[in-house]
Formats: C-alpha cells, sequence, structure tokens
C-alpha cells in the first residue's frame, strides 16, 4: 500500500481565485470570487460590508474556514473526497494522521445579523420584558415594550428610531402592552393588557380609536380589512369590527380553567381567512374560522428528534401559509407547513438565540424576534431567514456594534495584519 502523504504547508498553498461557483451544493452556478474581491453592499445586509482584499498569507485559518462554509466538503482542497481503505476489517482514513489542530472544522454560519442591545445606546431605546411584535412593510419593527409600558420603534438594523405611550390609562397610555399588530396601512394595533382595552394609532404614536375588551388581551392581529383579533386571558378569542363593535367570542378549550399568564393564546391569521391559535396547554396548533368552528389542527413535532416534546407560543404565518413557531420549552423557532409539517429548525441556541417570546418575518426574508427571560436578555434580535445569492460566497455577516458607527468591524486577521504593516513601516 503506497504511504500517505504528509500535509504540508504546499498543499495550503491553492489559487486565490476560484472560476466556477457552487450553488446549493453542486448545482453549477455563475462565477464567483472568493478573495480577491471587494465585499460590496445589498440589500438583505447593512449599506456596508468588510474589505478582505487586504487579508493574504497571515489569514490562512480564516480563508480555509470561509472556504469549508462556501464549498462542498467534497471540493475544498479541489478535489475528490478522501478514499478509504480496508485493512484487517478495520476502516481507515485518510484525514486519520493529521492531528486535529491540521484539519479546520466547518463552523456553522452565524444568522445574527443585529442586536437592539448592540445598536442602541441610549436608555430610551432599551426594552425591558418585551413580547409581542409587528413589522411594517417598509421594515420598521414595533415592539410591545410591557414591563416600560411604551411601544418601540426600530429601524431594519434594529437601531432605535422612536418611542411613544406611558404608564396610565388616559389615551396614549398603556399598562403592560403585549402584543402589538400592522392594522391597515400606517396603524398599528396594541393589547393594552391591564388596561382591558385595544389601541389603534397611527405609526408614529397617535391614537385613532380605542375600545375595551372582555378580558385581558395577550395577543392580537389584522386581517386585510382591519377587523382585529384578540386572545384575551380567559382562554377565548374575540372578534371586534375596526369600529371596535364585538363580531363574536368562543372558547378555544372548552373545560379549562382560567389561563394562567405563563401560558396565555398566540394568535395570527393566514390567507385563507383563517384564525391560526398556538395553544400551549394541549400544545396544538389550531385552525378555526371567524364563527368559532374548529377546521383542523395538528400537533407540531421536531422531525430530527424523535420524542421532543414542542410547546408553541408565539406565532407567525408568512404568504404561502407556513407557520414559523416559537417552542417555548426547547428555546427555538421552528418552520412548519400549514397541514404541520416540520421543514426547518430556524432558530437554535447554536445562532445565538436566547429566550424567544415573539417572532415576525420582515420584507427582507429575515427573522425578527424578541427575547426575555429572568436571568436572560431582554433584546430584539434579528437574525437572516433564508439563503439568497449574496450570502452563499462569502462568510457569516458582521454584527453591528454601536447605532453612531456605521463601519465595519475588523477582523482579527486583518487587524494582524495592520498591526503587522505598522510595525514594518517603523
Amino acid at each position: 500500500m503506497e504511504s500517505l502523504p504528509e500535509f504540508t504547508e504546499d498543499m495550503r498553498q491553492r489559487p486565490r481565485t476560484v472560476a466556477v461557483g457552487i450553488r446549493d451544493w453542486g448545482e453549477p452556478g455563475p462565477p464567483s470570487m472568493l478573495f480577491d474581491r471587494a465585499a460590496r453592499a445589498h440589500s438583505c445586509r447593512a449599506p456596508w460590508a468588510q474589505d478582505r482584499t487586504t487579508v493574504r498569507d497571515m489569514e490562512l485559518s480564516y480563508i480555509w474556514s470561509s472556504m469549508s462554509l462556501t464549498r462542498p466538503p467534497s471540493s475544498t482542497f479541489g478535489g475528490p473526497p478522501p478514499t478509504r481503505a480496508t485493512a484487517g476489517g478495520r476502516r481507515l482514513s485518510r484525514l486519520s494522521k493529521l492531528s486535529s489542530s491540521s484539519v479546520m472544522k466547518p463552523k456553522t454560519p452565524s444568522k445574527l445579523l443585529y442586536e437592539s442591545d448592540a445598536t442602541t445606546t441610549s436608555e430610551a431605546g432599551k426594552v425591558y420584558w418585551p413580547r409581542g411584535l409587528a413589522v411594517s412593510q417598509a421594515g420598521d419593527i414595533f415592539v410591545a415594550d410591557t414591563a416600560n409600558h411604551r411601544i418601540q420603534v426600530y429601524t431594519p438594523c434594529a437601531i432605535h428610531k422612536a418611542s411613544f405611550g406611558s404608564f396610565g390609562t388616559g389615551t396614549g397610555q398603556f399598562d403592560q402592552p403585549s402584543a402589538v399588530a400592522m392594522c391597515g396601512d400606517h396603524h398599528i394595533a396594541v393589547a393594552d393588557m391591564k388596561n382591558k382595552r385595544v389601541q389603534i394609532m397611527s405609526e408614529s404614536g397617535r391614537t385613532k380609536c380605542v375600545f375595551p375588551t372582555q378580558w385581558e388581551p395577550h395577543s392580537i392581529v389584522c386581517d386585510p380589512d382591519r377587523n382585529v383579533i384578540v386572545a384575551n386571558s380567559n382562554n377565548e378569542i374575540e372578534v371586534y369590527f375596526p369600529d371596535g363593535e364585538l363580531y363574536t367570542t368562543f372558547k378555544v378549550n372548552e373545560g379549562l380553567p382560567y389561563r394562567s399568564y405563563q401560558w396565555p393564546l398566540f394568535v395570527t391569521q393566514n390567507t385563507r381567512n383563517e384564525i391560526v391559535v398556538s395553544d400551549p396547554v394541549t400544545q396544538l396548533v389550531k385552525f378555526y374560522d371567524y364563527d368559532g368552528d374548529l377546521q383542523s389542527e395538528f400537533r407540531p413535532t421536531v422531525r430530527q428528534g424523535v420524542g421532543v416534546r414542542v410547546v408553541p407560543r408565539g406565532i407567525f404565518c408568512d404568504r404561502v401559509d407556513n407557520i414559523f413557531l416559537v417552542d417555548g420549552l426547547n428555546h427555538t423557532v421552528n418552520y412548519y407547513s400549514d397541514n404541520g409539517w416540520h421543514l426547518e429548525q430556524m432558530l437554535t441556541s447554536a445562532h445565538e438565540l436566547g429566550t424567544p417570546q415573539a417572532v415576525a418575518l420582515t420584507p427582507e426574508k429575515h427573522l425578527v424576534v424578541t427575547e426575555c427571560s429572568v436571568n436572560g436578555s431582554h433584546c430584539v434580535k434579528i437574525f437572516r431567514g433564508f439563503s439568497c445569492d449574496c450570502h452563499k460566497s462569502r462568510p457569516g455577516s458582521v454584527k453591528r456594534k454601536s447605532a453612531g458607527m456605521m463601519q465595519p468591524v475588523k477582523s482579527a486577521p486583518a487587524a494582524m495584519i495592520s498591526m503587522g504593516i505598522s510595525a514594518i513601516r517603523e
């Protein structure tokens, strides 16, 4: 048997320009220049990107980790995967002779793009026990800052834009707002929980309409006709006309006692004019019509883990009626079809997700999540939801660290190169 070649530095000296790109793990795509090109800004990230054209020989480890992310494992070293030989009934790998320090293991690219704690420096933009959220067509993010009794407005980059509301019972005041929903063009509906009412407001915070609810509202959603659907603390769904007149009320689970605040209902709507309810007590996702008749239901599961229990909480339906569901037990965000088939586990703790409460989708297909817990952080995070062509030929994105600075943060290898150049000049 021929001897295996040793892994030397010469094997690492690969061309820095790749002539043929790889898309979707093997499908041929357009030519991509992985390293000898400047990163350009695009629609689904910040208006700046880090320029890596000066990163050369001192960045070998970073280059190989980036190549493992953007190219299939079979083409990482420029050829087919290492062959395996059998000797004495035992399978031997060519990479078994390499030390663990010599092999660069591929890393999962970070999905976290922005975080409100990192992009907000003033106390006015901080949130405390944030619950529900909504995203406008322009990409602005409205968050129910429950413990601060106000509504926070953030840009698509999680930079604090405005806030309105204060503690009280008057018009434009709140007592623990628990949820917010878009209501037509340039209007929002706020579930004012402790005041037992719903306030229809403009995006700037000017009150248009106020009407009471039968019980404390926990979750809220509006249909295209501006009808308001509320999930209250009495295990009921309330449906109101745009002027606040009650249309109907129906029970979600008959026979259950008064629902505690730890297990509230969450509600959204799909394109078939169905009311989609996330019930953490029965651990079901249910579909109702406006008269309260149950159309269908499914029990969410996780395809990757057999027997994994899922406790549904925050819920959101996209334009094709697929469902983003927050798992309150495992602290993940899962993606399901409308018939309950588990499509993908979108966010986990590996993606820097904490304790999620609510989820929504931005026009750029990014996921916005509110986080809060007793010992955890209280913030708003924006994650990369779906892959795009501009991210298939570059490493994971760099998170912004300051609301007032638009310049990218230097990576460790780039900083080392800058220090080396300065030393040489001196």
